[in-house]
């Protein structure tokens, strides 16, 4: 490797290292920072090509019992909410929404966990995940 090839390469480290350090994690989208979704109202889920966003099992969804849990569809599928626990089996067609209450407490027990999921898209492993805590209150 020739002498002036090792220098650019050095250089351009020293470049890049340089300019790695003039940005903070602040700057970009999501930061490194939690973002927390809204405490009160309606908390939406929206269905879009076979998936629920923002309540998957992993996100360890908390709902307070006053609130609501509405799911949109806003995909091109027809889609489907299932909650045994709850005797709900309710199609979505594109454009519509459905609503778990407010509050979610006529319907769903506090402290309990809940799965749905879209009769339609099983194999797609369409669903949602939440946990009913105690009113804000």
């Amino acid at each position: 490797m020739s002498c002036r090839r090792l220098t650019r390469i050095k250089l351009f480290l020293a470049g890049t290292l340089l300019l790695g350090g003039c940005g903070s994690s602040d700057d970009e989208p999501g930061g490194g920072r939690t973002i927390l979704p809204p405490s009160t109202g309606p908390y939406v889920s929206v269905a879009v090509n076979n998936h629920f966003h923002d309540v998957h099992p992993e996100d360890d969804v908390q709902l307070t019992g006053d609130r609501s849990l509405v799911i949109r569809n806003e995909g091109s599928n027809l889609h489907n909410v299932t909650l045994a626990e709850a005797d709900i089996d309710v199609d979505i067609a594109t454009g519509e929404e459905f609503s778990i209450g407010p509050p979610l407490t006529d319907l769903l027990e506090v402290g309990k966990t809940y799965i749905f999921f879209c009769k339609y898209h099983p194999e797609d492993r369409m669903l949602g995940q939440f946990t009913v805590t105690e009113p804000a209150n």
